[in-house]
């Protein structure tokens, strides 16, 4: 868990899973001795809250980089 000043960590590692997704499906196809394929793939759901949360949180990184941005 996100020490809760530095959350941004989850919003990047999520950020850096979307553009990965294509290689991360690659490599685990390719990977032998994998038991349960499904416990480490994402089905289309998943995938989906993942980039719903990316779209969600993008803006509170914009506000944590710079609190200017966020002053109404």
């Amino acid at each position: 868990m996100d020490y809760p000043r530095v959350w941004t960590s989850t919003y990047t590692m999520l950020e850096q899973i979307l553009v990965r997704k294509g290689v991360m499906a690659c490599v685990l196809d390719n990977i032998e001795g994998i038991l349960d394929r499904d416990a480490v793939t994402l089905t289309e759901d998943e995938w989906k809250v993942v980039e719903d949360l990316v779209m969600v949180l993008e803006p509170f990184k914009v506000c944590g980089n710079d609190s200017a941005l966020c002053t109404p």
